[in-house]
C-alpha cells in the first residue's frame, strides 16, 4: 500500500491504498555544511558515553524494556500489543532503509576519525535516524492505541513516552553513530509512519 518517489534533493513515501497516491512523508537531504557544522557537537556529546554506556548498549535493538517501563507491557500480559509493536518496527525499518539508501548521507566517523563510535557503525547511511523513526512511531501508535490524548490525567504518560524517544535518539548521537539532524528527520518520519 505504499510506494516511494525521488523528488529533486528529497525522497518521499506515499500511500497508494485508496488507488490514488497521497504523501505520507517527504524528507530532503541536508546540505553538506549541516553535517560539517554538527561534527563538533557529536564530539562534544561523546563525553557522556561513560554515564550512558549501559543504556546505549541496551537500546541497540529493540527498545521494549524502555517502553514497558512506562506502560507495563509484558510478553505474557500484552502479547497482542507486542505483535503490533513488532509490525510497526518492521514497517518502519522497511521505509527508513529506503530513505537511507536514497539520500545516501555519510556517518559521523566518515567526516572525522576522532568520533570513534563506541558501538559498531551500521553500514547504511545515517539520515534519517532509524532508531528515532522506530521509537517515535511506536510512541505515536501506543498513544493512540491507549487513547492517551483523550484523557488529560494521562498527559504524564505521553510526556514519558516522548522523553524516552528523545533519550534513545540522543543516545545514538552520543554513541557517535549519528548527527543531531538525523534525529529530527527520524522523529518526523516516525510520527508520519505512526499516523499512517
Amino acid at each position: 500500500g505504499i510506494d516511494f518517489q525521488a523528488s529533486n534533493n528529497a525522497f518521499q513515501v506515499r500511500s497508494s491504498v485508496t488507488g490514488t497516491s497521497s504523501l505520507i512523508a517527504e524528507i530532503q537531504r541536508p546540505a553538506q555544511a549541516t553535517f560539517d557544522r554538527q561534527i563538533p557537537m557529536v564530539l562534544s556529546w561523546s563525553e557522556l558515553r561513560n554515564e550512558r554506556a549501559t543504556e546505549i548498549l541496551a537500546q541497540i535493538d529493540p527498545q521494549y524494556a524502555f517502553w514497558s517501563s512506562i506502560l507495563y507491557l509484558h510478553p505474557d500480559r500484552t502479547r497482542r500489543t507486542f505483535e503490533l509493536i513488532n509490525m510497526v518496527l518492521q514497517f518502519c525499518v522497511y521505509v527508513e532503509m529506503r530513505f537511507k539508501h536514497a539520500l545516501g548521507c555519510y556517518r559521523p566517523v566518515e567526516y572525522n576519525a576522532q568520533v570513534q563510535p563506541m558501538i559498531t557503525t551500521p553500514g547504511h547511511g545515517t539520515f534519517p535516524m532509524g532508531h528515532g523513526t522506530n521509537t517515535y512511531a511506536v510512541c505515536h501508535v501506543l498513544r493512540h492505541l491507549l487513547k492517551l490524548d483523550a484523557q488529560p490525567q494521562f498527559k504524564w504518560v505521553i510526556d514519558q513516552l516522548e522523553r524516552v524517544s528523545a533519550r534513545i535518539s540522543t543516545n545514538r548521537v552520543i554513541a557517535g553513530v549519528h548527527f543531531p539532524v538525523d534525529s529530527m528527520a527520524g522523529r518526523l518520519l516516525g510520527v508520519a509512519l505512526g499516523e499512517y
